[in-house]
Formats: C-alpha cells, sequence, structure tokens
C-alpha cells in the first residue's frame, strides 16, 4: 500500500505584533509575539536575523520541516505545556530556536535562573526529539484500508473474482474517488455493499473490486487507486524578504490536502466449497469445448486424407 499527499498552495500573509512575551528564564529574555491577520500565531526560527517588522509581506516556503511540525503541534498553541498561556508560548519559541540555532544561543541563557524548571522539563526535550525526526520520512495516513484476504468467486458467477472489502477513510463530508489501474471504464468493476457499480463514496464507507477470473490466471498487477481530502497539520514557514538578513517564521495551520493511496489487489483466490460444483461445471464445458473442436479438426484433415494425395506423401 501507498499514500501520497499534494498540499494546496500557501499564498502570503500580513505581519502582526501582539505584544512581548514575560521572560521565565533570567530576566532580559523578552521577545515579541507575532501572529498572521488570520490568527495563525508564528514563532522566529533564527536568531541571527533582524527582527521582521509589524506589516511586513511574509512568503511561504514550499519545503517542510519535520522537526519544526512536532514542535509546533507539541507547543502553544496546539498542545498544553506547563498550561499557561505565556509561559508555553515562551517554551515553544525557545525550543524552535533550540532546534534551529542551538549555536546561537547564549550560556547566560541555557544555564539561567529557572524556577519553573522549563528548560529541562520542555524545552531541551522538545528541541531533542524534533532533532530526532527531522530527516524522517513525513507519515500520511492511508485513506484507504483493505481486509485480510484473498480474492473471491461471485457466487452466482464462477469467472468473476471479488476482491476482500475495502473501506474509505476521508475527512467527513468529502467524497473520494475511485479508480483501477489498466481499466479505461474502471467504473464497471467497483462495487458498492449493495452490488451496485459506482466510484464515488464517502468516509467509513466500504466497496469491492470485481474483476474476471482470466486476469488472476494472467498474475496481472491491479491496483485501486482511492483520493480523496483529508485536513492535515502543516508546520508552514515564512520568509519576509530575500533582501539582506532576512527573518523567518513558523506558524501551524490545519490544511486540506489531497491524499492519494494505491491498494494493490491480491491476486491469490480463495476457492469455497460451495465453489466446487460451479468450477467443476465450468471445467467441463471447457473441456466439452476442446473436444469438440479436436474432433471437427480431426474430420477435416480425414476427409483431406481421403482425396489420396496427401495421404501418399506422407508416407
Amino acid at each position: 500500500m501507498k499514500t501520497s499527499v499534494e498540499y494546496p498552495d500557501q499564498g502570503t500573509i500580513t505581519l502582526q505584533r501582539t505584544g512581548v512575551m514575560t521572560s521565565y528564564i533570567g530576566e532580559s529574555y523578552k521577545w515579541g509575539m507575532f501572529q498572521a491577520a488570520d490568527g495563525t500565531i508564528l514563532y522566529s526560527t533564527r536568531l541571527g536575523t533582524d527582527w521582521a517588522q509589524p506589516g511586513q509581506l511574509l512568503y511561504p516556503i514550499v519545503e517542510q520541516d519535520n522537526g519544526l511540525l512536532y514542535i509546533v503541534t507539541h507547543g502553544y498553541p496546539a498542545s498544553s505545556l506547563l498550561g499557561t498561556t505565556d509561559v508555553d508560548r515562551f517554551i515553544t519559541q525557545a525550543a524552535i530556536w533550540m532546534y534551529e540555532d542551538k549555536g546561537q544561543i547564549h550560556d547566560n541563557f541555557l544555564n539561567g535562573s529557572d524556577p519553573y524548571g522549563i528548560m529541562d522539563e520542555y524545552i531541551l526535550p522538545l528541541a531533542e526529539t524534533a532533532s530526532k525526526i527531522t530527516s524522517q520520512a513525513e507519515i500520511i495516513e492511508p485513506v484507504a484500508t483493505i481486509e485480510n484476504g484473498a480474492m473471491s468467486h461471485d457466487k452466482n458467477d464462477f469467472f468473476i473474482l471479488h476482491s476482500p472489502k475495502i473501506t474509505v477513510d476521508i475527512d467527513d463530508g468529502a467524497i473520494a474517488t475511485i479508480s483501477l489501474s489498466g481499466y479505461n471504464d474502471s467504473g464497471h468493476y467497483i462495487i458498492d455493499e449493495q452490488g451496485d457499480h459506482r466510484t464515488q463514496f464517502s468516509d467509513n464507507e466500504s466497496f469491492y473490486v470485481e474483476i474476471p477470473w482470466v486476469d488472476c490466471l494472467l498474475n496481472r498487477e491491479i491496483d485501486v487507486t482511492v483520493e480523496g481530502d483529508v485536513t492535515l497539520p502543516r508546520a508552514i514557514e515564512y520568509r519576509t524578504s530575500l533582501e539582506g538578513n532576512y527573518e523567518r517564521l513558523v506558524g501551524l495551520k490545519e490544511v486540506t490536502a489531497k491524499v492519494t493511496t494505491t491498494v494493490p489487489l491480491p491476486m491469490s483466490v480463495d476457492l469455497a466449497i460451495a465453489d466446487y460444483s460451479v468450477m467443476s461445471i465450468g471445467l467441463l464445458v471447457a473441456v466439452g469445448a476442446i473436444i469438440t473442436a479436436c474432433r471437427a479438426l480431426f474430420k477435416r484433415h480425414e476427409k483431406k486424407g481421403n482425396g489420396g494425395s496427401d495421404v501418399s506423401n506422407c508416407k
């Protein structure tokens, strides 16, 4: 099973400054609080840059940083840390700098007065975990799951195979579209639990794929593609400008992404006991057809031999 994701493009946003954080380590570490016009909380990711200014346009950066995603999904405002808004925001900002720019952090901050114990309890663990997962591939949950099992024969037609049940898992209210590899009219082979043919399904709906038995005999690889919309957390990083010592900021946004899951059909066949009578009839018909064809061919050769010339040439 393979799953891929296509994120929507992000536009520019305008920076707002909403105040100054209280210093919870020492007394002199008070940092500006930033957000976008839509209320998204933003954090600085670089210590050695000029501070961003209110009213500046922020331009999105395409690449995704899994480490930053971890911190902003486990920091303020997505998660509760110490439990107070101000200190949770301070922890999140410090953890981002610790992760992105630790070499720029002064020893006075690393070893400063810490009455709440937030350095060892929150800041360092967030940054260290983010560093461990930064190079890992992004894991996206599939939008469809297939039950374990083999293909099975249709109870009314032995030469048609049914897949195990496949269930859709997308956003409530969204619609998943189903298609099959190698079939121009794949809707003809997709059926819902009532046996009706259709190619669009909602969340938690299930369907089956029916294929001709010959596809299995030929060991043909058939993939089911399920495509649907899913809301996912995304760490959107922005830059203020490409001129001079530009600042970078990051914020957590919930975006609607198009997720595609490819499910390979199993090519093994489950032969139930009830199938054997149907199979026997099918095999008898096939054998009978072969015998009839052979007899017809033999008679044609026999008539040809009665003419004399072909028979004598064979002696």
